[in-house]
């Protein structure tokens, strides 16, 4: 095995322990909001918040997961979109879960930094898969 092959073999088995990582976090998160948060968050208003968190936190879980299976090439770009959509699970959802629960209001600010590098992740994996031939 070359060594390009090497990291990127070693790239997407950190990225793929990341992403179970992050996909029983939501089911955990999602558990935990509907029942033992669920008086706190419905106390609170934030029941709402708390959702739009754990549905992002899936999608993005499930796209991590989808990109690691569905694409023979884990270069650059890929490796790119996949830490953007980390980050921006760990920085949207995370506030958004930490605002659900404390209503500390200087969490907001984090949430469309997160929402960024989501975006970014699904822009370069646009560019991944255009430069990417068939």
């Amino acid at each position: 095995m070359s060594k390009t092959n090497a990291k990127q073999s070693n790239s997407r088995r950190v990225i793929g322990i990341v992403t179970a990582v992050l996909g029983l976090l939501a089911v955990a998160f999602g558990a935990f909001g509907a029942h033992a948060l669920k008086e706190l968050l419905a106390r609170l208003g934030t029941e709402s918040t708390y959702q739009l968190a754990n549905q992002y936190h899936f999608i993005h879980t499930l796209a991590l997961l989808a990109t690691l299976r569905l694409d023979d090439k884990f270069g650059q770009l890929m490796h790119v979109s996949t830490t953007c959509w980390i980050a921006g699970v760990l920085l949207f959802s995370g506030s958004l879960y930490l605002l659900a629960i404390t209503k500390l209001s200087w969490l907001a600010f984090l949430t469309p930094v997160g929402g960024v590098f989501l975006l970014i992740g699904w822009v370069v994996l646009i560019l991944h898969f255009y430069k990417t031939r068939a």
